[in-house]
Protein backbone atom coordinates (compact mmCIF):
# COMPACT_ATOMS: atom_id res chain seq x y z
CA UNK A 1 0.00 0.00 0.00
CA UNK A 2 1.30 3.43 -0.88
CA UNK A 3 1.88 5.63 2.14
CA UNK A 4 0.51 8.60 0.21
CA UNK A 5 -2.95 7.02 -0.15
CA UNK A 6 -5.56 9.63 0.88
CA UNK A 7 -7.49 6.98 2.80
CA UNK A 8 -4.66 6.51 5.35
CA UNK A 9 -5.32 8.51 8.52
CA UNK A 10 -2.31 10.43 9.93
CA UNK A 11 -1.68 11.52 13.50
CA UNK A 12 0.80 14.12 14.74
CA UNK A 13 3.71 11.65 14.61
CA UNK A 14 3.11 10.42 11.08
CA UNK A 15 1.50 7.31 9.77
CA UNK A 16 -0.99 5.65 12.10
CA UNK A 17 -0.54 1.91 11.97
CA UNK A 18 -3.28 -0.36 13.14
CA UNK A 19 -2.84 -3.98 13.99
CA UNK A 20 -5.69 -6.41 14.58
CA UNK A 21 -5.13 -9.49 16.66
CA UNK A 22 -7.58 -12.05 15.33
CA UNK A 23 -8.27 -15.59 16.51
CA UNK A 24 -9.85 -18.34 14.45
CA UNK A 25 -12.95 -18.11 16.60
CA UNK A 26 -14.54 -14.66 16.39
CA UNK A 27 -15.91 -15.07 19.90
CA UNK A 28 -12.35 -15.38 21.23
CA UNK A 29 -11.15 -12.39 19.27
CA UNK A 30 -8.91 -9.98 21.27
CA UNK A 31 -9.44 -6.24 21.01
CA UNK A 32 -7.13 -4.55 18.56
CA UNK A 33 -4.42 -2.18 19.73
CA UNK A 34 -2.18 0.46 18.24
CA UNK A 35 1.48 -0.35 17.80
CA UNK A 36 4.25 2.14 17.02
CA UNK A 37 5.87 2.08 13.57
CA UNK A 38 9.10 0.57 14.94
CA UNK A 39 7.41 -2.46 16.47
CA UNK A 40 5.46 -4.38 13.84
CA UNK A 41 4.41 -7.20 16.13
CA UNK A 42 1.04 -8.16 17.54
CA UNK A 43 0.52 -8.35 21.29
CA UNK A 44 0.39 -12.13 21.05
CA UNK A 45 3.83 -12.23 19.47
CA UNK A 46 2.58 -13.09 15.94
CA UNK A 47 4.63 -12.30 12.88
CA UNK A 48 4.42 -8.80 11.26
CA UNK A 49 1.37 -8.10 9.08
CA UNK A 50 0.21 -5.86 6.22
CA UNK A 51 -1.70 -2.90 7.65
CA UNK A 52 -5.22 -2.18 6.26
CA UNK A 53 -6.88 1.22 6.25
CA UNK A 54 -10.55 2.03 6.84
CA UNK A 55 -10.96 2.75 3.10
CA UNK A 56 -9.81 -0.77 2.27
CA UNK A 57 -12.38 -2.25 4.61
CA UNK A 58 -15.19 -0.03 3.34
CA UNK A 59 -14.51 -1.18 -0.23
CA UNK A 60 -15.07 -4.75 0.98
CA UNK A 61 -18.43 -3.77 2.52
CA UNK A 62 -17.35 -4.78 5.96
CA UNK A 63 -18.89 -3.03 8.98
CA UNK A 64 -16.35 -0.92 10.85
CA UNK A 65 -15.60 -0.67 14.54
CA UNK A 66 -14.55 2.70 15.93
CA UNK A 67 -11.13 2.65 17.65
CA UNK A 68 -9.25 5.08 19.89
CA UNK A 69 -8.44 8.35 18.15
CA UNK A 70 -11.18 7.95 15.54
CA UNK A 71 -9.62 5.14 13.52
CA UNK A 72 -11.87 2.27 12.45
CA UNK A 73 -11.23 -1.41 11.92
CA UNK A 74 -13.53 -4.34 11.47
CA UNK A 75 -13.35 -6.69 14.40
CA UNK A 76 -13.68 -9.72 12.10
CA UNK A 77 -11.01 -8.72 9.63
CA UNK A 78 -8.04 -11.02 9.16
CA UNK A 79 -4.76 -9.32 8.37
CA UNK A 80 -2.88 -10.38 5.29
CA UNK A 81 0.52 -11.78 6.21
CA UNK A 82 3.54 -11.02 4.06
CA UNK A 83 6.20 -13.74 3.82
CA UNK A 84 8.91 -11.20 2.98
CA UNK A 85 8.16 -8.89 5.89
CA UNK A 86 7.76 -11.90 8.19
CA UNK A 87 11.24 -13.18 7.36
CA UNK A 88 12.87 -9.78 7.71
CA UNK A 89 11.10 -9.00 10.99
CA UNK A 90 11.90 -12.39 12.48
CA UNK A 91 15.55 -12.09 11.47
CA UNK A 92 15.73 -8.61 12.95
CA UNK A 93 14.23 -9.75 16.25
CA UNK A 94 16.54 -12.76 16.47
CA UNK A 95 19.55 -10.55 15.82
CA UNK A 96 18.49 -8.01 18.41
CA UNK A 97 17.81 -10.70 20.99
CA UNK A 98 21.14 -12.43 20.31
CA UNK A 99 23.11 -9.20 20.50
CA UNK A 100 21.41 -8.23 23.75
CA UNK A 101 22.02 -11.64 25.27
CA UNK A 102 25.68 -11.55 24.23
CA UNK A 103 26.10 -8.09 25.75
CA UNK A 104 24.52 -9.06 29.06
CA UNK A 105 26.59 -12.26 29.20
CA UNK A 106 29.80 -10.33 28.54
CA UNK A 107 29.05 -7.87 31.33
CA UNK A 108 28.29 -10.68 33.79
CA UNK A 109 31.45 -12.60 32.88
CA UNK A 110 33.59 -9.47 33.16
CA UNK A 111 32.12 -8.70 36.57
CA UNK A 112 32.83 -12.23 37.82
CA UNK A 113 36.40 -12.13 36.56
CA UNK A 114 37.11 -8.80 38.19
CA UNK A 115 35.52 -10.00 41.43
CA UNK A 116 37.81 -13.05 41.55
CA UNK A 117 41.18 -11.70 42.65
CA UNK A 118 42.79 -15.09 42.05
CA UNK A 119 41.71 -15.44 38.41
CA UNK A 120 44.72 -13.88 36.74
CA UNK A 121 47.08 -15.55 39.14
CA UNK A 122 45.53 -18.94 38.44
CA UNK A 123 46.11 -18.36 34.73
CA UNK A 124 49.76 -17.58 35.40
CA UNK A 125 49.72 -14.00 34.17
CA UNK A 126 52.34 -13.04 36.77
CA UNK A 127 50.08 -10.90 38.95
CA UNK A 128 51.12 -12.54 42.19
CA UNK A 129 49.58 -10.03 44.54
CA UNK A 130 45.88 -9.33 44.58
CA UNK A 131 46.60 -5.75 45.63
CA UNK A 132 47.16 -5.16 41.91
CA UNK A 133 43.36 -5.32 41.55
CA UNK A 134 42.36 -3.54 44.75
CA UNK A 135 43.04 -0.06 46.00
CA UNK A 136 44.89 -0.48 49.30
CA UNK A 137 45.07 2.00 52.21
CA UNK A 138 48.03 4.37 52.55
CA UNK A 139 49.62 4.36 55.99
CA UNK A 140 50.08 7.80 57.50
CA UNK A 141 50.56 9.53 60.84
CA UNK A 142 47.54 11.09 62.54
CA UNK A 143 47.26 14.53 64.07
CA UNK A 144 46.64 14.32 67.80
CA UNK A 145 43.68 16.62 68.31
CA UNK A 146 44.38 17.32 71.99
CA UNK A 147 47.64 19.05 70.97
CA UNK A 148 45.99 21.14 68.28
CA UNK A 149 47.47 18.85 65.67
CA UNK A 150 51.06 19.72 66.64
CA UNK A 151 51.85 16.14 67.69
CA UNK A 152 51.60 13.36 65.09
CA UNK A 153 51.09 9.71 66.05
CA UNK A 154 51.09 6.30 64.41
CA UNK A 155 49.87 3.37 66.50
CA UNK A 156 50.64 -0.29 65.76
CA UNK A 157 48.81 -3.11 67.54
CA UNK A 158 50.47 -6.56 67.43
CA UNK A 159 48.06 -9.51 67.40
CA UNK A 160 49.99 -12.75 67.76
CA UNK A 161 49.49 -16.47 68.35
CA UNK A 162 45.70 -16.56 68.19
CA UNK A 163 45.77 -20.17 66.85
CA UNK A 164 42.40 -20.35 65.10
CA UNK A 165 41.10 -23.76 64.09
CA UNK A 166 42.54 -25.69 66.99
CA UNK A 167 40.51 -28.83 67.71
CA UNK A 168 37.93 -27.63 65.20
CA UNK A 169 36.07 -30.96 65.32
CA UNK A 170 35.57 -30.85 69.10
CA UNK A 171 33.29 -28.64 71.18
CA UNK A 172 36.04 -26.74 72.95
CA UNK A 173 37.90 -25.78 69.76
CA UNK A 174 35.25 -23.51 68.18
CA UNK A 175 34.43 -22.20 71.67
CA UNK A 176 37.97 -20.94 72.20
CA UNK A 177 37.86 -19.30 68.76
CA UNK A 178 34.76 -17.39 69.88
CA UNK A 179 36.66 -16.34 73.01
CA UNK A 180 39.45 -15.07 70.77
CA UNK A 181 37.01 -12.94 68.77
CA UNK A 182 35.64 -11.52 72.01
CA UNK A 183 39.11 -10.71 73.36
CA UNK A 184 40.20 -8.97 70.16
CA UNK A 185 36.95 -7.04 69.99
CA UNK A 186 37.42 -5.74 73.53
CA UNK A 187 41.02 -4.69 72.87
CA UNK A 188 40.39 -3.07 69.50
CA UNK A 189 37.51 -1.01 70.84
CA UNK A 190 39.27 0.31 73.92
CA UNK A 191 42.62 0.90 72.16
CA UNK A 192 41.16 2.90 69.27
CA UNK A 193 42.39 4.68 67.27
CA UNK A 194 44.81 2.13 65.81
CA UNK A 195 46.59 2.79 62.50
CA UNK A 196 48.04 -0.64 61.66
CA UNK A 197 47.41 -4.17 62.89
CA UNK A 198 50.28 -6.66 62.74
CA UNK A 199 49.19 -10.29 62.56
CA UNK A 200 52.36 -11.65 64.08
CA UNK A 201 52.24 -15.32 63.15
CA UNK A 202 50.49 -18.52 64.20
CA UNK A 203 47.13 -17.21 63.11
CA UNK A 204 46.26 -20.92 62.78
CA UNK A 205 46.89 -24.16 64.54
CA UNK A 206 47.60 -25.78 61.20
CA UNK A 207 48.07 -29.13 62.92
CA UNK A 208 44.26 -29.36 63.00
CA UNK A 209 43.41 -27.68 59.67
CA UNK A 210 44.04 -30.16 56.88
CA UNK A 211 42.08 -28.42 54.11
CA UNK A 212 40.47 -25.24 55.35
CA UNK A 213 43.36 -23.06 56.49
CA UNK A 214 42.49 -20.46 53.87
CA UNK A 215 38.88 -20.36 55.13
CA UNK A 216 40.10 -19.35 58.59
CA UNK A 217 42.25 -16.61 57.07
CA UNK A 218 39.23 -15.29 55.19
CA UNK A 219 37.16 -15.39 58.37
CA UNK A 220 39.88 -13.46 60.18
CA UNK A 221 39.89 -10.92 57.36
CA UNK A 222 36.11 -10.45 57.60
CA UNK A 223 36.40 -9.95 61.36
CA UNK A 224 39.18 -7.37 61.16
CA UNK A 225 37.54 -5.52 58.26
CA UNK A 226 34.64 -4.56 60.49
CA UNK A 227 37.01 -2.26 62.42
CA UNK A 228 38.09 -0.42 59.28
CA UNK A 229 41.83 -0.64 59.98
CA UNK A 230 44.52 -2.07 57.70
CA UNK A 231 46.66 -5.03 58.68
CA UNK A 232 49.85 -6.77 57.60
CA UNK A 233 50.53 -10.47 58.15
CA UNK A 234 53.64 -12.55 58.81
CA UNK A 235 53.72 -16.31 59.20
CA UNK A 236 54.54 -18.48 62.18
CA UNK A 237 55.56 -22.09 62.56
CA UNK A 238 51.97 -23.33 62.93
CA UNK A 239 50.30 -21.61 59.97
CA UNK A 240 51.19 -24.28 57.40
CA UNK A 241 52.53 -27.08 59.58
CA UNK A 242 51.76 -30.76 59.01
CA UNK A 243 48.24 -31.96 59.66
CA UNK A 244 47.98 -34.40 62.57
CA UNK A 245 45.28 -37.00 61.96
CA UNK A 246 43.35 -38.63 64.81
CA UNK A 247 45.35 -41.84 64.35
CA UNK A 248 48.61 -39.96 64.78
CA UNK A 249 49.46 -39.86 61.09
CA UNK A 250 51.10 -36.64 59.88
CA UNK A 251 50.40 -35.29 56.41
CA UNK A 252 51.59 -32.11 54.65
CA UNK A 253 49.05 -29.29 54.69
CA UNK A 254 46.89 -29.06 51.56
CA UNK A 255 47.50 -25.30 51.39
CA UNK A 256 50.69 -23.26 51.26
CA UNK A 257 51.90 -19.94 52.65
CA UNK A 258 51.13 -18.39 49.26
CA UNK A 259 47.57 -19.73 49.43
CA UNK A 260 47.18 -18.04 52.81
CA UNK A 261 48.51 -14.73 51.42
CA UNK A 262 45.95 -14.90 48.60
CA UNK A 263 43.15 -15.54 51.11
CA UNK A 264 44.41 -12.68 53.29
CA UNK A 265 44.56 -10.27 50.37
CA UNK A 266 40.91 -10.75 49.48
CA UNK A 267 40.12 -7.92 51.85
CA UNK A 268 40.86 -4.40 50.54
CA UNK A 269 42.24 -3.52 53.99
CA UNK A 270 44.98 -6.16 53.81
CA UNK A 271 48.48 -4.80 53.20
CA UNK A 272 50.00 -8.29 53.27
CA UNK A 273 52.43 -9.01 50.47
CA UNK A 274 54.32 -11.94 49.02
CA UNK A 275 58.02 -11.26 49.15
CA UNK A 276 60.46 -11.93 46.32
CA UNK A 277 60.62 -15.50 45.04
CA UNK A 278 64.40 -15.24 45.05
CA UNK A 279 64.69 -15.34 48.86
CA UNK A 280 63.53 -17.82 51.51
CA UNK A 281 60.13 -17.47 53.11
CA UNK A 282 57.00 -15.76 51.87
CA UNK A 283 56.06 -12.84 54.15
CA UNK A 284 59.13 -10.67 53.53
CA UNK A 285 58.20 -7.09 52.66
CA UNK A 286 58.48 -3.43 53.66
CA UNK A 287 55.65 -0.95 54.25
CA UNK A 288 56.02 2.81 54.04
CA UNK A 289 54.38 5.18 56.52
CA UNK A 290 53.71 8.72 55.33
CA UNK A 291 53.39 12.04 57.07
CA UNK A 292 49.93 13.27 58.01
CA UNK A 293 49.45 14.81 54.56
CA UNK A 294 50.20 11.46 52.89
CA UNK A 295 53.05 13.02 50.91
CA UNK A 296 56.46 12.03 52.29
CA UNK A 297 57.58 8.68 53.69
CA UNK A 298 58.80 9.33 57.23
CA UNK A 299 58.85 5.80 58.72
CA UNK A 300 58.92 2.16 57.60
CA UNK A 301 57.74 -1.24 58.83
CA UNK A 302 59.85 -4.29 57.95
CA UNK A 303 58.18 -7.71 58.05
CA UNK A 304 60.11 -10.99 57.90
CA UNK A 305 59.23 -14.66 57.54
CA UNK A 306 61.14 -16.54 60.27
CA UNK A 307 60.05 -19.92 58.89
CA UNK A 308 58.77 -22.98 60.65
CA UNK A 309 55.94 -25.21 59.54
CA UNK A 310 56.62 -26.27 55.97
CA UNK A 311 59.99 -24.47 55.84
CA UNK A 312 63.03 -24.37 58.19
CA UNK A 313 62.98 -22.08 61.23
CA UNK A 314 65.54 -19.51 60.20
CA UNK A 315 66.33 -16.10 58.80
CA UNK A 316 68.46 -17.13 55.84
CA UNK A 317 71.41 -15.43 54.22
CA UNK A 318 69.24 -14.62 51.19
CA UNK A 319 66.81 -12.80 53.46
CA UNK A 320 69.62 -10.89 55.17
CA UNK A 321 71.02 -9.78 51.81
CA UNK A 322 67.55 -8.57 50.81
CA UNK A 323 67.11 -6.77 54.16
CA UNK A 324 70.43 -4.98 53.78
CA UNK A 325 69.43 -3.85 50.31
CA UNK A 326 66.04 -2.59 51.50
CA UNK A 327 67.25 -0.71 54.55
CA UNK A 328 70.12 0.96 52.71
CA UNK A 329 67.82 3.04 50.52
CA UNK A 330 66.39 5.29 53.23
CA UNK A 331 67.28 6.96 56.52
CA UNK A 332 63.78 7.21 58.05
CA UNK A 333 63.01 5.59 61.43
CA UNK A 334 61.79 2.00 61.18
CA UNK A 335 60.45 -0.96 63.13
CA UNK A 336 60.53 -4.69 62.37
CA UNK A 337 58.52 -7.83 63.10
CA UNK A 338 59.05 -11.58 62.74
CA UNK A 339 57.41 -14.49 64.55
CA UNK A 340 60.19 -16.59 66.10
CA UNK A 341 62.70 -14.89 68.44
CA UNK A 342 66.41 -14.49 67.76
CA UNK A 343 69.26 -15.22 70.16
CA UNK A 344 69.12 -11.57 71.20
CA UNK A 345 65.60 -12.03 72.52
CA UNK A 346 66.90 -14.40 75.21
CA UNK A 347 68.37 -11.48 77.10
CA UNK A 348 66.49 -10.39 80.19
CA UNK A 349 67.41 -7.98 82.95
CA UNK A 350 64.83 -7.07 85.58
CA UNK A 351 66.37 -3.65 86.01
CA UNK A 352 66.11 -2.67 82.32
CA UNK A 353 63.26 -4.73 80.86
CA UNK A 354 59.54 -4.31 81.31
CA UNK A 355 56.91 -6.98 80.79
CA UNK A 356 55.79 -10.54 81.38
CA UNK A 357 58.67 -13.01 81.77
CA UNK A 358 57.15 -16.38 82.55
CA UNK A 359 58.25 -18.76 79.79
CA UNK A 360 61.28 -20.19 78.06
CA UNK A 361 62.60 -18.83 74.74
CA UNK A 362 62.82 -21.03 71.66
CA UNK A 363 64.79 -19.25 68.95
CA UNK A 364 65.29 -19.69 65.22
CA UNK A 365 67.92 -22.21 64.25
CA UNK A 366 69.82 -19.52 62.36
CA UNK A 367 69.13 -15.79 62.31
CA UNK A 368 71.75 -14.58 59.81
CA UNK A 369 72.73 -11.68 62.07
CA UNK A 370 69.42 -9.89 61.64
CA UNK A 371 69.80 -7.83 64.82
CA UNK A 372 73.26 -6.64 63.77
CA UNK A 373 71.96 -5.71 60.33
CA UNK A 374 69.09 -3.68 61.76
CA UNK A 375 71.03 -2.05 64.57
CA UNK A 376 73.91 -0.99 62.35
CA UNK A 377 71.59 1.41 60.50
CA UNK A 378 70.86 3.27 63.74
CA UNK A 379 67.26 3.76 62.66
CA UNK A 380 65.33 0.70 63.89
CA UNK A 381 63.49 1.07 67.19
CA UNK A 382 62.79 -2.61 67.81
CA UNK A 383 62.36 -6.12 66.43
CA UNK A 384 59.03 -7.48 67.72
CA UNK A 385 58.32 -11.22 67.90
CA UNK A 386 55.74 -13.66 69.26
CA UNK A 387 55.91 -17.47 69.54
CA UNK A 388 56.45 -17.70 73.31
CA UNK A 389 53.02 -17.35 74.93
CA UNK A 390 54.34 -16.59 78.40
CA UNK A 391 56.63 -13.75 77.32
CA UNK A 392 55.54 -10.15 76.89
CA UNK A 393 58.53 -7.92 77.63
CA UNK A 394 60.74 -5.36 75.85
CA UNK A 395 64.48 -5.05 76.55
CA UNK A 396 67.31 -2.92 75.16
CA UNK A 397 69.40 -4.81 72.67
CA UNK A 398 72.83 -5.86 73.94
CA UNK A 399 75.24 -3.66 72.01
CA UNK A 400 78.11 -6.04 72.76
CA UNK A 401 76.68 -8.31 70.05
CA UNK A 402 77.46 -5.69 67.42
CA UNK A 403 80.64 -5.52 65.34
CA UNK A 404 81.07 -1.84 66.29
CA UNK A 405 79.04 -1.00 69.42
CA UNK A 406 80.02 2.66 69.27
CA UNK A 407 77.82 3.17 66.19
CA UNK A 408 74.61 2.23 67.99
CA UNK A 409 72.33 4.26 70.19
CA UNK A 410 71.83 1.79 73.03
CA UNK A 411 68.61 3.50 74.11
CA UNK A 412 67.03 3.01 70.72
CA UNK A 413 67.15 -0.61 69.52
CA UNK A 414 65.02 -3.03 71.55
CA UNK A 415 63.88 -6.63 71.44
CA UNK A 416 60.16 -7.03 72.19
CA UNK A 417 57.65 -9.83 72.66
CA UNK A 418 54.03 -9.38 71.72
CA UNK A 419 51.43 -10.62 74.18
CA UNK A 420 49.62 -13.92 73.50
CA UNK A 421 46.41 -12.56 71.94
CA UNK A 422 44.14 -15.58 71.41
CA UNK A 423 42.69 -18.50 73.29
CA UNK A 424 44.25 -21.09 70.98
CA UNK A 425 47.62 -22.57 71.85
CA UNK A 426 49.19 -23.31 75.20
CA UNK A 427 49.07 -21.22 78.38
CA UNK A 428 46.53 -19.49 80.59
CA UNK A 429 48.12 -16.05 80.84
CA UNK A 430 45.67 -13.20 80.42
CA UNK A 431 45.27 -12.37 76.75
CA UNK A 432 46.32 -9.05 75.34
CA UNK A 433 48.09 -7.18 72.56
CA UNK A 434 51.31 -5.19 72.62
CA UNK A 435 50.92 -1.65 71.34
CA UNK A 436 53.71 0.38 69.76
CA UNK A 437 53.23 4.11 69.22
CA UNK A 438 55.52 6.25 67.07
CA UNK A 439 55.18 10.00 67.48
CA UNK A 440 56.83 13.34 66.81
CA UNK A 441 56.18 17.04 67.30
CA UNK A 442 56.24 19.48 64.40
CA UNK A 443 58.67 21.85 66.11
CA UNK A 444 61.26 19.15 66.93
CA UNK A 445 63.51 18.28 64.00
CA UNK A 446 67.01 16.97 63.35
CA UNK A 447 69.44 16.94 60.46
CA UNK A 448 69.05 13.89 58.28
CA UNK A 449 71.70 11.67 56.78
CA UNK A 450 70.66 11.10 53.19
CA UNK A 451 71.69 7.75 51.67
CA UNK A 452 73.60 7.95 48.41
CA UNK A 453 70.59 6.46 46.58
CA UNK A 454 68.46 9.49 47.43
CA UNK A 455 68.62 12.84 45.70
CA UNK A 456 69.70 16.12 47.25
CA UNK A 457 66.14 17.38 46.83
CA UNK A 458 65.22 15.73 50.12
CA UNK A 459 64.60 18.06 53.04
CA UNK A 460 67.70 18.76 55.13
CA UNK A 461 65.83 17.98 58.35
CA UNK A 462 63.32 15.43 59.55
CA UNK A 463 61.07 15.09 62.61
CA UNK A 464 62.68 13.69 65.73
CA UNK A 465 60.77 10.44 65.99
CA UNK A 466 60.15 8.80 69.35
CA UNK A 467 58.26 5.69 70.44
CA UNK A 468 56.65 4.07 73.41
CA UNK A 469 55.00 0.70 74.08
CA UNK A 470 52.57 -0.98 76.43
CA UNK A 471 50.31 -4.03 76.63
CA UNK A 472 46.54 -3.72 76.50
CA UNK A 473 44.85 -6.67 78.22
CA UNK A 474 41.46 -8.14 77.35
CA UNK A 475 40.13 -6.62 80.58
CA UNK A 476 41.04 -3.15 79.27
CA UNK A 477 43.91 -2.67 81.72
CA UNK A 478 47.24 -1.29 80.49
CA UNK A 479 50.35 -3.09 81.80
CA UNK A 480 54.06 -3.27 81.02
CA UNK A 481 54.29 0.34 79.85
CA UNK A 482 57.84 1.08 78.80
CA UNK A 483 59.82 3.98 80.24
CA UNK A 484 62.16 5.14 77.48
Amino acid sequence: MDASDDSVPFDQQGLVELVAVVTTDPKEQEPVERVGSDNHKSRSGCEPSILLTSSDLEEEGVPLVMLEGGETLNEKSRLKPSSKSTWHGTLKNVCLFSCGLALVSSVVILFLLLSDTNFFQDLGFGLRNSENHVERPILAFRKKQSTGGRRKEFKILQITDIHLGEAEDLDWGPRQDRNTWHALDSILKVEAPVDLLILGGDQLTGNNCEKNGTAYYEELGHFLSSYGKPWATIFGNHDDTEYEAANGERRPALYSRKDLVIADQKSPLSLTQMGPDTIDGTSNYMLDVHDSSGTDVIAQVLLLDSGGGAIPKKISDSQIAWVREQISTSDVPAVAFQHIPTQAHKFFDDSRCQGLHDDGVEVVGYDGGIMQALSATNRFFFLGVGHMHGMGYCCPYESSDLPDPSTVNQNQMHVCFGRHSGYGGYGRWERGCRVYELYYDDDETEARTTPSSETSSKAATRPIMQWSSWVRLESGEIVDKMKL
